[in-house]
This record gives structure tokens, sequence and C-alpha cells, in this order.
């Protein structure tokens, strides 16, 4: 288990990983897979941020943010083994030889021919082994007052290579949910909005190849010698390279539909330290092994391919409000599939990694948290537009609104199911028309998971219309004041006409 705060936005981060080795009798008993690792991975994010943006006593605006996301992946994973041939060995060295004797001529031969398949097999163990070390410095010191007791260190050269095969399953999903109020003109103006994103379980093939080349060094206590006790830590530092190839099966994202298969290689400089221990009391034997941990310093120069393919950025909020033509930037994530973990993923977008345009085509400047809106914008709301460049070569967009000062007409939608209980109705049609013309609506927005909708307006009469799937449509008259918040309420009714 891992907990890592992060003081940027305010998040803390928690994650459970369970591990099922190998062994002999195979995972859950299954012989079949007695060479397959299962890795159950859980991730939850936590995160409550409070925001100011003051100008002055009379303009100000104050919210709260609650961020909460959740992911889960399970790997299922086929080692290669190195020393399948081990078995071989113990086949070799049977109890018929314990009583071979030179004075027997077939017993003789058969001896040497055991001895020369031996051989054969400590040569191929030699010529198959991908891995190895050789000892530059070892020094013992016994312990006088503890007999049997001494410390040795030893630095070793060494050299490995690993690869695997994996299936992966995984899934993510966030919920931003804000709440505040700002003080504009003499009136207050509570508001809230709600993001959510939940990603399909995604499904893939992994293979990864694994070299490793460097220095250990290993300090270790043992007790008689190393078959009886011995607890060793082994801090080394190297270089590393490392191969991903992915095949996506179940969603990516759209990340590229011309591309099957998806490759990535990493070189670089890698540090890492174990904990070791082995105790044996003759009737059991036990083994201790902990990962102290492992850093990861990539040579960005050498790596070939993308790690992150991207899908696409998203906003986590639809609308955001500014105070004298200054609004908090929201966040902007980028979201992408990842090719060394198989899953799709998101992250923060800086701000000066992001072109920000209105709709009007004026670029805006974004400093400390702060999107700045020229004086001329108009006086109810704009749409910008946040591009960014990823290292593909490719320009990804995303829309969000700024409500810059005017009235607000929002609401909430509700219904009735056929069991007479009543919730809230998400994505249901709600059209903005004026009283002058009702022909065209000036505005069109779909209510969020908690059924709400929201318009930025001008004082004057209004025309709403409210549809459905399976509901009957309603049709509600409302007039606004100047700088007035109006917050209204509806209750569809079903469609029996659409029953079956």
């Amino acid at each position: 288990m891992s907990i890592t705060p992060n003081t940027e936005d305010n998040t803390l981060e928690i994650e459970i990983k369970i591990t099922l080795e190998p062994n002999e009798k195979g995972l859950f008993g299954i012989s079949e897979l007695k060479d397959h690792r299962v890795s159950v991975t859980l991730n939850s994010i936590l995160g409550l941020k409070a925001q100011t943006n003051i100008q002055g006593i009379t303009n100000w605006d104050i919210s709260g943010t609650v961020t909460s996301g959740f992911t889960w992946k399970v790997d299922i994973t086929h080692v290669l083994k190195r020393k399948e041939w081990e078995s071989g060995l113990e086949d070799l060295f049977s109890n018929k030889n314990e009583y071979a004797s030179y004075d027997d001529y077939y017993i003789q031969k058969q001896y040497e021919n055991n001895i020369k398949k031996i051989t054969d097999k400590l040569n191929q163990i030699a010529a198959d082994t991908a891995g190895g070390e050789i000892k530059i410095f070892d020094w013992r010191l016994p312990i006088p007052s503890v007999p049997g007791l001494y410390f040795n260190a030893e630095v070793n050269l060494f050299a490995e290579f690993e690869m695997a095969a994996n299936i992966n399953i995984g899934q993510e999903s966030t919920t931003v949910y804000t709440v505040g109020v700002c003080f504009i003109n003499g009136g207050f103006k509570p508001y809230s909005n709600t993001y959510r994103r939940d990603e399909n379980i995604s499904l893939s093939l992994r293979g990864k190849a694994s070299a490793k080349a460097g220095i250990k060094l290993i300090i270790k206590a043992t007790l008689i010698n190393d078959k009886v006790a011995n607890i060793n830590v082994d801090p080394q530092i190297g270089l590393y390279a490392d191969i991903y190839v992915t095949i996506p099966i179940l969603d990516t994202g759209q990340a590229d539909d011309n591309r099957f298969i998806y490759s990535y290689f990493e070189p670089g400089v890698y540090f890492s330290a174990n904990v070791n221990a082995y105790l044996n009391i003759l009737i059991r034997q036990f083994e201790f092994s902990y990962k102290l941990g492992e850093k990861k310093y990539p040579m960005e120069d050498w790596t070939l391919g993308n790690a992150k393919i991207a899908t696409g950025i998203e906003v986590n909020g639809t609308s955001v409000h500014a105070v004298n033509h200054i609004a908090k930037l929201p966040d902007i994530l980028f979201e992408y599939y990842d090719v060394k973990s198989g899953i799709n993923g998101t992250e923060k977008i800086l701000p000066d990694d992001l072109k920000l345009v209105t709709n009007e085509g004026v670029q805006l400047r974004a400093k400390e948290g702060n999107l700045y809106l020229p004086e001329a914008a108009s006086s109810g709301s704009c749409y910008v537009t946040a591009t960014y460049l990823h290292t593909d070569g490719k320009a990804y967009s995303a829309v969000f609104q700024v409500l810059i000062s005017g009235s607000m007409l929002e609401g909430k939608v509700s219904a009735y199911t056929d069991h007479l209980s009543m919730g809230t109705l998400e994505g249901a049609l709600v059209e903005l028309y004026t009283e002058a013309n009702k022909a065209a609506p000036i505005s069109t927005q779909t209510t969020d998971e908690t059924g709400q909708f929201a318009f930025n307006v001008e004082e004057g009469s209004y025309q709403l219309v409210i549809s459905a799937d399976g509901y009957r449509t309603l049709t509600s008259n409302q007039k606004v004041k100047a700088e007035e918040i109006k917050y209204t309420e509806h209750i569809l009714l079903m469609d029996n006409s659409q029953l079956a």
C-alpha cells in the first residue's frame, strides 16, 4: 500500500496492490497456472480544494471543489522461467546412481553416460541463463561475542533479462463536484456543476521485455551459513531498457482506429533496493522479501514511440464564473491510452501548455490559475476553446463557457417512474426560446446526472421546452429580471402512449 499526497491540487492518492506469485501447485490450486502471476491494483483519489477570486468588497467569487476518483486494474502475467531444465538434472541424480560401481562394466558405462549428461546440462544452463553476477569484492567480519554470526559486504556486477506476457483488465472513473457563490453588483449568485467521467472497461494483451545491468552492493548478516539464516539489503544502480508491446482488445477511447498494435521503447538509469531474509528450522523454511522501492530516470532523447497515446482533452466543468473579467481556469484533462499499463488514464495539463481562444478569436492569458478576459468581452458570457498540442504532432481541443455577468435561468428536471417514485432525470433536452421568437431555440442543453441545467440570459421573458424519451414534453414560461438568478424545478410525467 502506498499513500501519496499531491500539494498542487490538494489530493490524496491511496493505492493498494495485491500480488499472487507463481508456485508449484499453481494459482488457486490450478496446476496449469503454476507459471502465472496475478496482480490486483486498487487506486483511489480524494481531493478537496477551495478557490477564491476577490476583486473588491462588492465583487468576489468563492467556491469549493470535491474530487473523487477510483481505478482498478487486474494483470494476469505469464512468467517465462529461465530454469525449466532443473527437473532434468534431478532425474540424472537418481537413486540408482548411489550404487554405481567401477567393478561392474555396465554400471560403469551408465555412470559415465550420466556424467556426460550432467556436464551437458550444466553447459546448457551456462548458455541459456539470461542473467548472472560477477563478484568483484567480498569482505567478511566475524562477531566474536556471538559464535557463528558474521557480517559481510559484497560488490557484484550483474546483468539480467526478463520477459513477460499478460492480459490486462482495468477501468477508471472520476467525479468533480463544485459548489460556490459569487457576489456581483450587490447580488448573490449561488451555483454548482458536476463533472463525471466513467471509462468503459479496457482489455488488452501486453508483452514486456526488460534488461538491466549495473552494480549491486549486498550487506548481509549470516548465522552459521546462508542455508541456516541470513538477512540482507541489496541496493543497486545501473542501466535499464524496457520494451512494451500492447494489443488493445476492448476500448482504448478510440486512440487511433488505424492502429492495431502499440509499442514503446524506454532506456534509462534506475536505482532500487530490496530486503531479503531466510530462516531454516529443519522442519520448515521461511523466506521473506520486500522491495524498498525502485526509481527510474528515463533518457527522454533515446525513447522510441509514445508511452501515452492521446485520445483527447476534456474540461472538468462546463462553465466558470468571472469577476471583473477574471475567472479561475478550470482543470483541463489530457486523456490517453497508457501503452505501459494497458488502460486509459487522465492527467492535468499545465496552463502554459494550453492555447486559450474565445469564440470571437481573442487569445486569452492564463497566469497562476487565473484566466484574464478582455475588457471588451460581452456582458453575458463567452465560450473559450482550449487547445493542447501533443508530442504526436496533433492538436486536441475542448470548449467551456465563462459566465461574465447578467442573469441566470437554471433549474432541475425530475420525473415520475412507473413505480410512482420520483428521481432526477439525466439527459433530458432543455430548449430555451425567447417570448418574441418561439420558432427556433436560442440555446439548448441536456441535464447532467443530477438533472441540472443553467442558461446565462439577459433580462426578459423566455420559454423552456423540456423533453425526454418516454415522457410528456413540458413547456414552462419564465420571466427573468436584471442580474437575477432564477431557479426553477420541473417534473416530467410518463407518456403512457409509448409504453408497451
